[in-house]
């Protein structure tokens, strides 16, 4: 019974070692909603990437829920001219960005929401512009961030500015 119960604690304990793990080094670029839908697929088990993420896509991005598995993302997040992408909704889980955190060029986003769970001490600089539906920043960890930057801000042309 003692062994039994060990080796129950002990896969219990391994579970994050053997399906969360850290993934592209060199970072991803996202043009396609397909590249995004399959994500999880191509990379199983990926929660953490090492690298810089970038999705723009023009008009074939329209959610990012394919990315809704990632916790961490060691280098920058840049969400760049995705014409058809409304919502930030599928980086829910994004706990750490190890660097910046740029938006723009996205005219149909109409919130943050999906970044309420950034930690606003991880991230290095905003900048968020060109965005002619966001209002304003509507999500707390961000809201945080610009009461007290750790770097350089930036924003201007979205709506209501």
């Amino acid at each position: 019974m003692k062994k039994l119960i060990l080796l129950l604690a002990i896969m219990v304990l391994s579970h994050d070692v053997f399906f969360a793990q850290s993934c592209l080094p060199e970072g991803i670029t996202f043009t396609t909603q397909e590249e995004i839908d399959n994500f999880q697929t191509n990379n199983p088990g990926c929660t953490e990437i090492e690298g810089n993420v970038n999705i723009n896509g023009l008009n074939q991005i329209n959610n990012l829920n394919g990315l809704i598995g990632l916790t961490a993302i060691g280098g920058n997040l840049r969400i760049h001219q995705n014409f058809s992408l409304t919502s930030l909704s599928g980086l829910n889980n994004l706990v750490t960005l190890g660097g910046s955190l740029e938006i723009a060029f996205n005219p149909m986003l109409l919130s943050l929401a999906g970044l309420e769970n950034i930690d606003p001490g991880s991230l290095d600089d905003l900048v968020i512009h060109d965005n002619s539906a966001l209002e304003n920043c509507g999500v707390e960890s961000v809201c945080e961030y610009l009461s007290s930057p750790n770097g350089h801000v930036d924003i201007y042309n979205n709506a209501g500015e």
